[in-house]
């Protein structure tokens, strides 16, 4: 029992002896003010070696009080353990430093970085955001657009904001991206802090070596990276086509003569009046494809002299030019011809199979 009075008495003497200077006069002896040096001392040394020179650090007997902005919670709680292992293992037993205090540390607040962006859109609109350092700057931009791009105002979308603290030559930097993303058909510049970039296409492969090679000239510490497209020339538009060409007077022609025959007086080359309404039309048509060469087929059944047949066929042939000629279509860009019966469309013994054999024919040459 005696032991363990005196060892308490032992640690309480440590105790005062610590925190009321009661051995700053002994030989040797150690005072408070010579053991909160040497704390402080390892514990600043520790924080140097965290690379946490950030720490202000005060020592009141055995506790350690910081201050400072931290960067995040956790370079705070770094600092706080650093310090607290600063001499041994820490705490009350384990340690000379038995506490640290971080009341004092501020945490950084995080401020966003500043952005600035322009996109070209294909149907030529464009599309400015985020930051920029003053109105003069805003404006230099648009006018490089409305004066170098020709661009009208009233395609271009400003959304871009004010804001201090701009890093230097940023509106420098602006400008440049925009100038080579004017060259480009379509695409994205953009600034982040000291990132620039600019995606895009083109079909000119030279504009997307020129505009690239801009780029390798950026130093640190710009970071600028390029990612341009070479895209295929556009096709160019396909021109209307002409309801009149050869295919679509050809295709006009067979249709009305398919709807309808030419009459004819029994073995003449003389035109019913039923068929007037029809000649017409087809000599409305022969004028609006007077650009082609109409060759007129007269075409006959097989009764009957073959020699007659191949007669009346050509005869009843130029029946219809001569119409056509009388409508005021010019003769040289018209030619009949007659095939007799060799050119049948059918070849069975009966009335219907005739009939059709019997019939003009016009066709492009």
């Amino acid at each position: 029992m005696k032991w363990i009075i005196a060892l308490a008495g032992f640690v309480a003497l440590g105790i005062g002896g610590i925190h009321y200077d009661v051995f700053a006069g002994m030989p040797g002896g150690s005072g408070i003010h010579n053991i909160e040096t040497k704390l402080k001392t390892h514990a600043e040394r520790a924080l140097h070696n965290a690379n946490l020179d950030w720490v202000n650090i005060e020592i009141h007997g055995q506790e350690a009080w910081l201050s400072g902005t931290a960067p995040s919670k956790t370079a705070l709680e770094t600092a706080r353990m650093a310090v607290l292992h600063s001499v041994g293992k820490g705490g009350a037993v384990m340690g000379p430093i038995t506490a640290v205090n971080t009341d004092q540390i501020k945490i950084q607040e995080k401020k966003d970085p500043e952005v600035w962006q322009v996109q070209k859109l294909p149907d030529g609109q464009w599309t400015f955001s985020g930051s920029i350092a003053d109105a003069k700057s805003r404006q230099a931009l648009i006018d490089f657009l409305i004066q170098d791009d020709q661009t009208s105002a009233d395609h271009i979308k400003d959304r871009m904001h004010l804001a201090s603290g701009m890093p230097t030559g940023w509106n420098q930097r602006a400008q440049m991206l925009l100038k080579a993303l004017s060259r480009l058909d379509v695409g994205t510049a953009r600034m982040r802090d000291d990132r620039l970039s600019l995606q895009g296409s083109t079909n000119d492969a030279k504009i997307k070596t020129e505009v690239e090679e801009l780029f390798t000239r950026f130093k640190a510490p710009d970071k600028a990276t390029t990612s341009i497209v070479l895209t295929p020339p556009p096709k160019p538009a396909p021109k209307p086509s002409d309801p009149f060409d050869r295919t679509g007077c050809q295709h006009k022609f067979t249709e009305i003569l398919g709807k309808d025959s030419i009459h004819f007086a029994t073995s003449k080359a003389i035109i019913n009046q039923d068929s007037y309404a029809l000649m017409d039309q087809l000599a409305e048509l022969a004028q609006k494809c007077a650009s082609h060469t109409l060759v007129i087929s007269g075409h006959t059944d097989p009764l009957g002299d073959p020699a007659f047949n191949d007669w009346l066929s050509l005869q009843r042939a130029l029946a219809v030019k001569n119409y056509f000629v009388n409508k005021g279509i010019d003769e040289n860009t018209l030619r009949a011809r007659g095939a007799g019966s060799m050119e049948p469309l059918c070849s069975e013994n009966t009335r219907s199979c005739r009939q059709r054999n019997r019939r003009i024919e016009i066709s492009i040459e």
